[in-house]
């Protein structure tokens, strides 16, 4: 037998299944419609959500803020007050007075006479201190100003 001879039998099936058929899926296609329905009110959800969360989060943060910063103040105005008060207690005339006498300070209402005798001789060299009696002289007059400034003199 050879090729042309052969006879090829064809499955005999009637005209209409024959027609191509819709098969239908496992899973179904997606509704647009009921997604439409659910996913837009949903979301819509979220976002309110959302943005109140945001709201509150930011308004919890803006009250933190708030607080620490009136804490900061208060710190601030009670150091304010305490350096007002330091430097009221430094410019008291009394402490002042007290300070200066301990620095060697003496009181301006006092007055301090000193009696410095006049030399006769001419001078020949300013600037010299050769001349003893010169010498002296001003030596008598820095221990005389030493005595009467000590407080011992009082």
């Amino acid at each position: 037998m050879t090729h042309q001879s052969q006879r090829i039998a064809y499955y005999a099936a009637p005209v209409l299944e024959q027609r191509p058929r819709a098969e239908v899926l496992a899973t179904p296609p997606i509704n647009w419609e009921r997604v439409r329905k659910w996913l837009l009110p949903a979301v819509l959800l979220v976002a309110v959500v959302a943005l109140y969360l945001v709201q509150s989060s930011f308004a919890t943060t803006s009250e933190l803020e708030s607080a620490r910063l009136m804490r900061e103040h208060d710190l601030l105005v009670r150091q304010n007050l305490q350096l007002a008060a330091d430097i009221a207690e430094l410019e008291k005339p009394s402490r002042i007075r007290e300070r200066a006498l301990a620095l060697g300070f003496v009181d301006a209402n006092k007055s301090i006479r000193m009696t410095v005798p006049l030399t006769t001789e001419p001078e020949t060299d300013a600037g010299s201190t050769s001349n003893p009696d010169l010498v002296a002289t001003w030596q008598r007059l820095i221990v005389d100003l030493a005595r009467r400034l000590s407080p011992a003199s009082k």
